[in-house]
């Protein structure tokens, strides 16, 4: 029992709790639109942290969005996924993947970049 309530709270602290802000960034191949939260950021050194909203356009897809804690570190120009949660349309939790992805460098002119101009 100790157990789950502590995997419980792990989880807890893994995903936003403040109110949230959702400001639009792109839509992506006419199938996403994607939004970041500039009330979530935080800074660490050169490393800057943040959450992105995915949303299906409307029409399109299954109804769930995907909440994502990502990282960039501003000095070396990279980018990575730290944390994706996969929720249906009445807001209850579909999947939870807590596998960083290894950071990769930021390319110009993509989604990452535009996250790094607000972020870093």
């Amino acid at each position: 029992m100790r157990k789950a309530v502590l995997l419980g709270l792990a989880g807890l602290a893994s995903t936003p709790v403040h109110a949230q802000q959702w400001t639009h960034l792109a839509t992506v191949d006419e199938q996403w639109e994607i939004y970041l939260d500039p009330s979530a950021v935080t800074r660490d050194g050169p490393a800057a942290r943040f959450w992105i909203r995915r949303d299906w356009v409307r029409g399109r897809g299954n109804g769930h969005y995907y909440l994502s804690q990502g990282e960039i570190d501003c000095a070396a120009r990279t980018a990575r996924i730290l944390i994706t949660v996969t929720y249906r349309s009445d807001g209850s939790e579909v999947s939870r993947d807590t596998q960083p992805v290894p950071a990769d460098p930021i390319a110009p002119n993509t989604l990452f970049d535009q996250i790094g101009e607000r972020v870093c």
